[in-house]
């Protein structure tokens, strides 16, 4: 791209990051000032060699180079200006871009927001619910009709919370070779001694074990007893977890309104499910006889300050709020 084309571009009333960038590329201003050198070199020869015609001349040539990069210099300063206002162009439209996305999503934050308070009030009345069948259920497992197995807390069941009762797996009957006679309290034949028993195949024989080998073997007799294998899963304990009662906060919005729901539990008063849920509803009724309370004016609280300023006389005549 030659120096009038270049020209011609930055003389254009708008032009884009791409061209600009493409003609900063193509502007060289050290070949115009290594081309200008030469001229210098060549003038400084002509002052002692040549004549005053060809001195005129290649100092006509030195000026034209000397404009050459005056030009370029100016054209890359006007050429970087320009780059830098389109970066800024750009950081601005994409803060007014995220500036625009925050205010939208400010808008549907405060749409949602108007749904707490509802909401909030909904699980305030679950809170009762489920107190007023834990109050139910310790009241019946105090008085249980015959037959009937202690209730478990309403909370734990909806919550899934785990605890079961030993469960059997399966059962089968198997025969096993016991100690009998003086060595009955020994119990089972260990499994590595059973091929030492000799039995006529009834449910009596001998285990015969010749310890030492010394020939001498120990006979102890053994009786066959019909066993009942029971394989099974072990009971399971309830996981201890924090009821909702006590775990909830529900704030107001409005800042120093009562709290819609505050956790009922902090001062031992519910710690564990199923457990006093009459503290639960006593703190649901006494929230909503209790009068509406307006928000704190923290304006009345604000203070005032007085400052003062030295103007100058310029600024004498001039008042401020």
């Amino acid at each position: 791209m030659d120096l009038r084309t270049l020209l011609a571009t930055i003389r254009k009333p708008k032009t884009g990051r791409q061209e600009i960038e493409a003609a900063l590329a193509k502007l060289d201003v050290d070949a115009a000032e290594c081309a200008a050198e030469d001229l210098e070199a060549e003038r400084r020869n002509l002052l002692v060699s040549g004549d005053d015609k060809d001195l005129a001349a290649v100092e006509e040539k030195i000026a034209a180079a000397n404009r050459v990069i005056e030009r370029s210099i100016a054209m890359r300063s006007e050429l970087e200006r320009r780059l830098a206002a389109i970066h800024g162009e750009e950081i601005e439209a994409e803060r007014r871009q995220r500036f625009e996305a925050a205010k939208a999503a400010t808008v549907e934050a405060g749409k949602a927001m108007a749904k707490y308070h509802g909401l909030a009030r909904q699980i305030v009345d679950i809170l009762e619910t489920v107190a007023a069948a834990e109050v139910a259920i310790e009241a019946t497992n105090k008085q249980l009709p015959v037959g009937e197995a202690l209730l478990r807390s309403a909370e734990h069941i909806a919550r899934g919370l785990g605890g079961a009762p030993r469960e059997i797996v399966s059962q089968e009957k198997i025969e096993k070779w016991y100690y009998a006679g003086a060595a009955a309290a020994w119990g089972a034949v260990q499994e590595n001694q059973i091929g030492g028993i000799k039995s006529d195949g009834g449910r009596s024989g001998e285990l015969v074990v010749d310890v030492r080998n010394e020939g001498q073997p120990r006979r102890y007799p053994v009786e066959r007893k019909t066993v009942l294998r029971t394989v099974l899963l072990e009971a399971q304990g309830a996981d201890r977890v924090t009821p909702l009662a006590a775990a909830i906060h529900l704030p107001a919005l409005p800042s120093g309104a009562a709290d819609l729901w505050a956790p009922c539990g902090p001062d031992g008063l519910v710690a564990l499910l199923g457990q006093n849920c009459h503290r639960v509803l006593e703190a649901v009724a006494a929230r909503r006889t209790a009068p509406a309370q307006k928000p704190i004016d923290k304006q009345a609280d604000r203070e005032h300050v007085i400052e003062e300023t030295i103007l100058d006389d310029d600024h004498a005549g001039e008042v401020t709020a």
